[in-house]
Parts: structure tokens; sequence; C-alpha cells
């Protein structure tokens, strides 16, 4: 059975929260890590490195017939180029974080 661990120090992760540093607060207008990156990926970055263990569970999911032919029929563009630019964003908040368990860092946790 697959369970998520109900114990504080794995809770705590979750709700760790990083911004930019003063200097670096101009990439928070097009990269901020409240998006999806403190919440998504951060953590299990942060569980890893302090050894816990991390399984992968699926979850089933299809796109909603609407939202799937409004990025793919409709508007196509401007969807290709929202996912790029998340993929980028995904990309560049993991190189900050790993930045800033290293102690070499852009990022603050808050």
């Amino acid at each position: 059975m697959t369970h998520f661990c109900n114990d504080p120090k794995i809770l705590s992760l979750f709700f760790k929260k990083f911004h930019f540093q003063k200097d670096q607060k101009s990439l928070e207008e097009y990269f901020d890590p409240e998006e999806y990156s403190n919440a998504f990926y951060f953590p299990i970055v942060i569980a890893l490195q302090k050894k816990f263990r991390v399984k992968s569970v699926e979850i089933p999911f299809s796109y909603p017939k609407l939202q799937k032919m409004n990025e793919t029929i409709g508007a196509k563009e401007f969807f290709v180029e929202k996912r790029q630019n998340q993929r980028i964003a995904t990309l560049l908040h993991l190189m900050y974080l790993l930045s800033y368990l290293q102690k070499k860092t852009a990022l603050v946790n808050y």
C-alpha cells in the first residue's frame, strides 16, 4: 500500500517556501517558485538530499476534452510557448535550489 508519511519532518518539506534573494528578485517576474516548484519539485529534491525514501506513485489522469482541444487545436502556439516556459522555469528553479543546498545560493527560505 502506498501512502504519504504523516510525519512532521516530511510534511514540513511541503510547507517550505523559497524566493529569490534581493539581487535576483527580478527573476521572479518571469520565474516565480510559488507557481510550481515550492509545492511540486523542491520537496522531492530536499527529501532525497536528506536521504528520505521517495517513491513514485502513478496517478491516472487525462486532460478534459475541452482543455485538450484548446491546447492542440485552438491556441496551440500560445500553449506550446507556455509549456516551454514552464519547463525552463522548472529547470531554472531546480538549478537555484541545488545552488542553495550547496550554500552558494540566490534563493532564500522563508
